[in-house]
């Protein structure tokens, strides 16, 4: 079965821990009730019919439980959440005893008869008929090696503990007493009307996934739009690898306290815990300042430096020009002396080039 979840209606921060423990007959059996009725059955037309239909279903799975958990508050012992397994090895719980075996037997088949005969109950018998149709198709598609393991039956949490942490409480609870026993799988079987997810977020595996009408046609008055199509699951859990189901360590789920001491201890070691993670942080800020002022530091005595090579440098690159101008000079010095002996030459040229001589005329 489903852990089937309505929207929360009040603020949980600061309700009292969840503890789990075995069910009690006598404390937890009207508590049961009223949870299924608040969650499955609270829209019939009539209460009683409702609380009617609340006390058939319950009573049909209740009766198959080898453990049964009710998750509690730790501070009324009101019950907030219901597991039923069934391991398939030993004799159900409640048929241990024969007084409580007549009992129960009693309690379904009065309520079932009862169903029949107020007219206001059809729909509400022909869905809870139809729905345990389903799933007994269902529970066929199961694997044949998942089928021999243990099933959890029924897991159902009322509406004012949703987001407690309800769930993964009877959750771990059952896996636990499983390992205890010797088991290392098991199943359960629910639908798409509820929270189904939530055996996802936990680690679950989907082995079947099938699409099952719910619809009475024959009803007039029945919902056919909201439960037409539903879809049916089967999930299955390695429990070497359900660590993740456990509860995680919250002040919600703590256990009760036993004494008024140990209601100051987890107030004090939360305390404790806050007041770490803000010294690890205020450190870690600290460290990056003193970080960046080394940085910066490490910067300032490197500008330094950096001047006085770029200052040293000038000078060399202001003496290069010189160099320049002093290689030039010669240059010039030779060209003046080229320019002089070509001067020379042409003199030269022209004192040694001299005007042909007149020759003078004899007369004869």
């Amino acid at each position: 079965m489903a852990e089937t979840t309505t929207a929360a209606t009040a603020a949980v921060s600061e309700q009292a821990p969840i503890k789990v423990r075995a069910f009690e007959w006598e404390r937890d059996f009207r508590d049961c009730v009223r949870i299924v009725y608040q969650v499955w059955f609270a829209d019939c037309d009539s209460k009683s019919v409702g609380m009617l239909s609340a006390t058939q279903f319950m009573l049909h799975y209740l009766v198959q439980g080898t453990s049964i958990f009710v998750a509690c508050d730790a501070a009324s012992d009101k019950a907030l959440g219901l597991l039923v397994l069934t391991n398939k090895k030993h004799k159900p719980l409640l048929r241990q005893h024969l007084l409580r075996t007549v009992q129960t037997w009693a309690l379904e088949k009065s309520a079932l008869c009862l169903l029949y005969l107020m007219p206001k109950a059809k729909t509400t018998r022909l869905f809870s008929g139809l729905f345990f149709d389903n799933y007994a198709k269902l529970r066929k598609m199961v694997p044949a090696e998942t089928l021999k393991c243990p099933e959890f039956l029924l897991m159902i949490v009322s509406p004012e503990a949703q987001r407690r942490g309800v769930g993964r409480a009877l959750v771990h609870a059952g896996e636990t007493d499983l390992r205890i026993q010797g088991f290392s799988r098991y199943y359960l079987l629910t639908d798409s009307s509820c929270d189904y997810q939530f055996y996802e977020r936990i680690g679950m595996q989907k082995d079947v996934d099938v699409s099952m009408s719910f619809n009475i046609p024959h009803v007039p008055d029945y919902d056919h739009y909201l439960n037409y199509f539903l879809h049916c699951l089967v999930y299955e859990q390695d429990l070497n690898k359900a660590e993740v189901a456990a509860p995680s360590p919250s002040p919600s789920l703590a256990p009760a306290p036993a004494t008024a001491s140990s209601e100051i201890a987890p107030k004090s070691e939360v305390k404790a815990e806050v007041k770490t993670e803000v010294k690890a942080e205020t450190e870690a800020k600290a460290e990056e300042k003193a970080e960046e002022k080394a940085e910066f530091e490490l910067e300032a005595e490197a500008e330094p430096k950096t001047a006085e090579k770029s200052m040293a440098a000038k000078p060399k690159a202001a003496a290069k020009p010189k160099n320049r101008a002093k290689a030039a000079v010669p240059a010039a010095d030779k060209s003046k002396t080229e320019a002089k002996s070509a001067a020379k030459s042409e003199t030269e040229v022209k004192v040694h080039v001299r005007k042909p001589r007149a020759r003078k005329s004899t007369n004869a």
